[in-house]
């Protein structure tokens, strides 16, 4: 998860990027030769990501005496996350503000010390030392922006390896539903804290209501361990086809077996003219009529 600190600094502003954090992750992966998800990514047959619970009404939860082992579980781990936030949420109190600009001011003349040489030397070293203390102020203040940059770039190339590798038909689509129901700041923790980024936003983007209910949590830190318990309910499962797989054919040799012809020869004439009608060939259906008419004569 996001450093506490971190995310305190980044709260003084929702403005990460020009475009929404997710969009510009996605378009950063896309300018590197990256799929997008949905386009040539379902080999091997499509994911189902489902959030437990989603959506469902919450019983009186039951006594502590008579709750199963993993509702207790559960219990304690919320418990145990409520107790974190708080410590964050002292954190964030007691941190140190951002250091003060360091202004350097005019270089001192003798004339502006009133030719008085002693001030003029005292007030030329403080300079110096404020000079000194201001140059590396930027330094730092550089190598942190280089580092906070390298380190956005490989959360975004990371989502954008995910989200192309994700086997889902509709991903775009989910994602549209999460970049315009959460602000930029709530779209970057996400992007930054989550482990698998990917799956949250397109289980979020299938639950609008969800997607709403985190939205609504402005909070930084409340707003990142919501989305922590979240990553816990998301589940994935191979999808299951709608229908069985349609049963094709020989195409070698005898174009079909005695049991085919006796079982249901109106069936197999019917798909060898839809194959006619694809490839233009009638030579397949006009050899099977023969051999309707041959089993019919020694019938």
């Amino acid at each position: 998860m996001p450093d506490a600190t971190a995310i305190a600094a980044e709260s003084q502003t929702e403005a990460i990027d020009p475009q929404t954090a997710l969009a510009a992750a996605a378009n950063d992966g896309a300018g590197e030769g990256g799929a997008g998800a949905g386009e040539g990514n379902v080999d091997g047959g499509e994911l189902e990501i489902i959030i437990e619970g989603a959506g469902q009404q919450q019983d009186d939860e039951p006594d502590e005496a008579r709750a199963p082992n993993w509702l207790r579980d559960l219990r304690k781990s919320n418990q145990q996350k409520e107790r974190r936030i708080r410590e964050l949420e002292t954190q964030l109190q007691a941190a140190k503000p951002a250091p003060t600009q360091i202004v350097v001011g005019d270089e001192p003349t003798l004339e502006g010390c009133g030719y008085d040489g002693q001030k003029f030397a005292a007030e030329y070293k403080a300079w110096i030392h404020r000079s000194q203390q201001a140059e590396e102020q930027r330094r730092e203040a550089e190598r942190a922006q280089k580092a906070a940059g390298e380190e956005w770039n490989k959360k975004t190339a990371a989502y954008q390896a995910g989200k192309s590798s994700l086997r889902v038909s509709d991903f775009d689509a989910a994602e549209a539903v999460v970049t315009e129901t959460f602000t930029q700041l709530q779209q970057s923790i996400l992007l930054s804290g989550a482990d698998k980024p990917e799956l949250i936003v397109y289980a979020l983007g299938k639950n609008p209501g969800e997607a709403r209910r985190l939205a609504a949590i402005k909070d930084p830190v409340k707003f990142a361990f919501a989305l922590s318990k979240l990553e816990d309910k998301v589940k994935t499962t191979p999808r299951k086809p709608a229908t069985q797989p349609e049963q094709r054919l020989p195409t070698g040799g005898r174009m079909a077996g005695a049991a085919a012809l006796e079982s249901n020869p109106d069936k197999v004439l019917e798909q060898l003219r839809a194959e006619a009608e694809k490839t233009g060939d009638l030579s397949k259906v006009m050899a099977y009529r023969k051999q309707l008419k041959e089993k019919a004569r020694a019938a």
